[in-house]
């Protein structure tokens, strides 16, 4: 959140419309954008958060300026493989800044995450992929892409527990397994 706000101080802009003109129209993403309220253009999923009531609790109009700069990304799967693709192809940031982004801080033992950006070599068993994933109220996606960026991959669930977990042990299981099937087949 901090970052965002030190980018609209430095442009003068709207952090959203910055990521906009340097990175969502430049890569061809016009379906993604950063709200910071509850309003999303259609076509959108509902977000459902389970284990709060009785039956799923719709909570797609939460404001997502509680996760403002780190987590109000709405875009389609597409795109998200999309923006990972042209990451690791050096088309967001230099090929002289790549690295950083990819490499994990040596001052944490066993971390996998690099500057904004996760290294996953032992949960896959067909590559090792670089990207992010994230919840929010109603929500978990996970997206990533090779290293060479021949393969990427992006899915997102729409229900959520308290626990961040997609539901019941056999839900969990299934979103295990469609992240799988989408890495590597």
């Amino acid at each position: 959140m901090l970052l965002a706000l030190i980018v609209e101080k430095i442009t003068g802009d709207e952090f959203a419309d910055v990521v906009r003109a340097r990175i969502f129209d430049p890569l061809g993403m016009s379906a993604s954008a950063m709200p910071i309220d509850s309003a999303m253009e259609t076509p959108y999923a509902n977000g459902y958060m389970l284990g709060i009531a009785e039956q799923p609790l719709d909570v797609t109009a939460i404001s997502q300026s509680s996760v403002f700069g780190n987590g109000n990304l709405v875009s389609t799967p597409l795109e998200s493989a999309r923006f990972y693709a042209a990451l690791l192809r050096g088309e967001v940031v230099s090929e002289a800044q790549l690295p950083a982004m990819l490499t994990p801080n040596p001052e944490v033992a066993g971390t996998r995450y690099g500057m904004g950006i996760w290294r996953i070599s032992d949960f896959y068993p067909c590559d090792t992929f670089y990207g992010h994933d994230g919840a929010t109220p109603g929500y978990d996606v996970s997206a990533y892409s090779n290293r060479d960026a021949t393969r990427q991959f992006a899915v997102m669930v729409n229900t959520l527990t308290p626990a961040e977990t997609v539901g019941s042990e056999e839900a969990q299981q299934a979103w295990k397994e469609l992240g799988f099937a989408a890495a590597c087949n």
